[in-house]
């Protein structure tokens, strides 16, 4: 069983024995993005910036089974696929999440890239609902706004891999870092 605060701690003991020093400049996408997160506001001097694509939002479930209670009807009807493992790792997020530091905001540079299309078995009530959580994650990361990635879905990486690596790269040259791992 792993919540984002076990992985968070994974994700930072491998950087530490990979040698990487900090400060990251932390990128994830959907439910990396909320491990992401996490790390942030678990190990916040460790952190340079935050670039999140398409993140999951900490109260996405939670939010969906009241405001698109069709999706959410089928993501339970898929949980019956998930192993056990899985099925627990996914419901025990909301235990992690509640034991994080309250704080207004992170004080770091924080980029927020959203798709801009989504298919037409999410419209509607999901639609919105992503939307609006989208706006949210501005409150709890300090980002200054959501930054919609034009032709790109949920997979923004994937759909245009350019404006990513651009978004990137202007974080890290804004916090100091010329490369990945280098100051």
């Amino acid at each position: 069983l792993r919540s984002a605060c076990e992985i968070a701690d994974e994700q930072r003991a491998m950087l530490k024995a990979a040698g990487v020093a900090p400060p990251y400049v932390l990128v994830g996408h959907s439910l990396g993005g909320l491990y992401q997160y996490v790390y942030a506001r678990r190990y916040p001097e460790e952190v340079a910036a935050l670039v999140l694509l398409d993140a999951t939002h900490p109260h996405h479930w939670a939010t969906m089974q009241q405001e698109a209670p069709a999706m959410a009807a089928v993501v339970k009807g898929a949980r019956l696929l998930f192993r056990s493992v899985l099925a627990r790792e996914f419901d025990d997020q909301a235990v992690c999440l509640d034991s994080l530091p309250s704080a207004p905001a992170l004080q770091i540079p924080v980029r927020f890239l959203a798709r801009g299309e989504f298919p037409v078995t999410e419209r509607g009530d999901f639609e919105a609902m992503v939307k609006r959580l989208q706006r949210d994650w501005l409150a709890s990361t300090g980002a200054k706004n959501v930054e919609v990635v034009r032709g790109a879905g949920h997979y923004l990486h994937k759909d245009k891999p350019d404006e990513v690596a651009r978004v990137i790269k202007e974080v890290a040259r804004e916090v100091g870092l010329s490369a990945v791992g280098t100051r």
